[in-house]
């Protein structure tokens, strides 16, 4: 039962330890409580335990199996595992079994994301759990699920209908072997869905076969098509071969455009004119280098789409393939007018003199149409790197970059380290600094860490992310330990603090970015 702002006024009264304050400036307090504070509300008054309740468990993750390598070096590191394993999975396997017979624990959940890695492939018991707990959660408005086994079912969907069906606003799930449950009918039963997430699968190898994919992308469709037609859906994340078909009207009220594995353009250009004036963030994610020079035809042959775009993303899955031939200004034409936040692209791009620049040279153009960036990407390659090089980069960066991303592709670096970091300590602003590093031949991170920006909290390399934290003994800057392989590869916006920073990291390819840097 949750606590009235009368049984608030009560409860103080009777214990006579806190100020008469209303039960909304309590709630306001105890939301921005650290999380260990948090925790520690929960053994104080009846009134911080059901405030510091609601806010910690909002968010409700069940794990089975554990995401780690499953390489071992020796039988004490793989003990640990399997340790670990049975430790998520214990946790998980009490809190679904809680949200059953504590009702108002079951209310404070606002959001249930799943990570599903388990070993056995059919996993009924654990599937069951979930769809035991489903039917308790009244309040739910976000479902994520993330990774493969056990496989949804629709049994799951109608216990999560069940429960939640009136107020559920966003559903993430990937579309793998799905055909039990993705159909319209189904999405039917969310008429609040405004986020909705349908990809292949994210954290997965296997692929299927030609026709179960065609029937999946044929589902998928269909699918988009019935929640649209609430009139509320305003983010959409999608296969590349599902856009073919869809009615270009569903795209007129979108905010958020994500389209994962784009195969052909045939649909774009028409799709491109048809998102409205609300749409603030597009992602594109191509399969073949082939299909960049279409796209910027199409982004340079209406200069006044999308106005309000105030996100974009541009990535292909192999930047190495080749590189895209001179643009005219194509890029700088669709930009221009428009106040763009954020942009990240990995597309390679020949430079003045002809060979492969990195997405550097895209960004040396566009540079003077974006005053209001403050997140970036991009690839900065070529053959050598000079210090007349890094000063061309120095003077187009913005100095009030929030975040940075540089994926560093030059074959030879003879910059000297004090160069590069006098480049970032002039952004005075920056929060989040992080450099992939395929040959090793940017390594900064002592450095940085030394002499970085006062605004500087998170740097990454490759797959390692630090908090930059301080010696409580020395007062001297130090490193975090090194976020886990879980946490870095969902790139959550919970786990950064900022979803600016998860944006960023986004779709950058998990493989390169895996290796053992301490």
């Amino acid at each position: 039962m949750n606590v009235t702002d009368k049984d608030m006024k009560s409860t103080l009264s009777q214990e006579r330890q806190w100020p008469l304050f209303p039960y909304e400036i309590w709630r306001l307090i105890v939301d921005l409580l650290p999380k260990d504070d948090q925790r520690t509300c929960l053994a104080a008054s009846r009134l911080l335990h059901d405030l510091s309740r609601d806010s910690l468990f909002s968010h409700v993750t069940i794990y089975f199996g554990l995401w780690a390598p499953e390489h071992h070096r020796d039988d004490l590191e793989r003990a640990r595992y399997v340790a670990e394993v049975d430790l998520r999975n214990t946790r998980s396997w009490e809190v679904l079994r809680y949200i059953k017979l504590d009702a108002a624990f079951a209310k404070a959940v606002k959001k249930l994301s799943v990570r599903a890695c388990a070993t056995n492939v059919i996993s009924v018991y654990e599937r069951q759990c979930l769809i035991d707990a489903l039917e308790w959660l009244p309040n739910l408005t976000s479902f994520v699920y993330h990774g493969v086994y056990p496989l949804l079912h629709e049994r799951t969907i109608e216990a999560l209908e069940k429960g939640s069906g009136p107020t559920l606003s966003e559903f993430h799930a990937p579309n793998f072997m799905a055909a039990n449950w993705i159909r319209p009918e189904v999405f039917a039963r969310f008429p609040r869905l405004q986020r909705l997430s349908l990809v292949e699968g994210e954290f997965r190898e296997e692929e299927g076969s030609p026709a179960s994919t065609l029937l999946a992308c044929r589902a998928v469709q269909d699918c988009v098509t019935k929640v649209a037609q609430n009139g509320m859906l305003r983010s959409l994340h999608i296969s590349g071969e599902t856009i073919r078909d869809l009615p270009v009207r569903l795209f007129s009220n979108l905010r958020e455009l994500e389209i994962q594995g784009l195969e052909t353009l045939a649909a774009f250009g028409l799709i491109l004119r048809h998102c409205g004036s609300q749409l603030e963030s597009l992602s594109l994610v191509l399969i073949a280098v082939s299909l960049e020079e279409s796209l910027l035809e199409d982004l340079g042959s209406d200069p006044k789409a999308v106005p309000n775009l105030r996100s974009l993303k541009l990535m292909t899955a192999d930047p190495y393939w080749g590189a895209v031939h001179r643009y005219s200004s194509s890029i700088p034409d669709f930009l221009a007018h428009k106040h763009l936040r954020r942009l990240d692209t990995n597309i390679p791009m020949e430079g003045p003199e002809g060979p492969p620049q990195g997405s550097h040279s895209i960004f040396f153009e566009l540079s003077p149409n974006l005053p209001e960036l403050e997140v970036l990407g991009m690839t900065y390659g070529g053959d050598i790197v000079t210090s007349a090089d890094l000063k061309k980069l120095d003077d187009q960066l913005p100095l009030g970059l929030k975040a940075l991303l540089m994926q560093f592709e030059f074959m030879q670096n003879n910059v000297p380290s004090n160069e590069w970091i006098d480049l970032f300590r002039k952004r005075r602003s920056l929060q989040y600094l992080h450099i992939i590093d395929y040959a090793g031949l940017l390594d900064l991170k002592q450095q940085i860490l030394e002499d970085h920006p006062d605004s500087l909290q998170l740097v990454g390399y490759g797959q390692n992310l630090r908090w930059i934290e301080r010696d409580p003994e020395t007062g001297l800057p130090v490193y975090s330990p090194r976020w886990s392989y879980e946490k870095v590869k969902f790139r959550d916006a919970e786990d950064y603090g900022c979803e600016d920073w998860s944006w960023l990291l986004k779709h950058h390819d998990w493989d390169e970015m895996d290796d053992d840097t301490s």
